[in-house]
């Protein structure tokens, strides 16, 4: 008869030991999803309404820190398909609108975004072909500024022009993707001079990251511009 010991061998015991410091390490993950290099030099803010964003009865209202946004509202999509012979392709046309109320200003922001793809079937084998868009003008009193990104297969990046300034704005991602997979991104950055100066998050208890020395004129249209790209991501 076996002993009661003996229904716990060892191998067992490290196969559960294993498990266990998988799944810690897996939470400990999801906790850093920010860009390092802005975390000791920002001030965080927590994103609250996302739930509100994107219904068919009635405009959005969400609130990123002492910012606030009013009236997200989001047009009907526009689509189209066609196909000659082996080719084919579609294009869906949307656009956003919204206002961030800030202390100094407040910003009026409309965005336009397309959605584009192709398809050839040869021999079988279907080559695909993506390219998203999203253009968002931005406006507070006489100051303008605007937004573009641009996503393909390869790549998701994007631009912003403020007081004749430009900041590159790229994702960022985290853990070991497979060989030619691009992972999907946790979030985006702000970049001046190769430097994290500003960082949104997507997922939905998420934060905003503002860097403490950015100009006070030029906050809220950092936070307007980065609510513009959560709002596409989540919209």
């Amino acid at each position: 008869m076996p002993r009661k010991s003996d229904f716990c061998p060892k191998p067992l015991m490290r196969i559960a030991a294993l498990v266990a410091a998988v799944n810690l390490c897996a939470c400990t993950a999801v906790q850093v999803t920010v860009p390092q290099d802005i975390v000791a030099s920002s001030t965080a803010m927590d994103i609250h309404g996302m739930a509100s964003i994107g219904g068919l009865f009635g405009d959005g209202n969400v609130d990123i820190g002492p910012y606030q946004v009013t009236g997200v509202h989001f047009d009907a999509s526009d689509q189209s398909r066609w196909s000659l012979g082996i080719f084919q392709q579609h294009e869906e046309k949307s656009g956003f609108r919204f206002v961030l109320h800030g202390a100094a200003s407040d910003w009026t922001v409309s965005c336009r975004r397309s959605n584009a793809g192709s398809t050839v079937r040869l021999f079988g084998v279907d080559g695909v072909a993506k390219q998203r868009d999203l253009h968002c003008d931005l406006r507070s009193g006489t100051r303008l500024a605007s937004l573009d990104m641009s996503e393909d297969v390869e790549h998701v990046r994007g631009s912003m022009q403020l007081d004749g300034h430009r900041f590159a704005i790229y994702p960022y991602s985290y853990g070991n993707p497979q060989p030619g997979v691009t992972p999907s991104p946790l979030g985006f950055r702000i970049e001046k001079n190769q430097r994290s100066i500003a960082a949104v998050e997507l997922r939905s208890a998420g934060q905003l990251w503002l860097g403490n020395d950015v100009p006070q004129e030029q906050r809220a249209a950092l936070v307007a511009g980065l609510a513009a790209v959560l709002f596409d991501q989540r919209g």
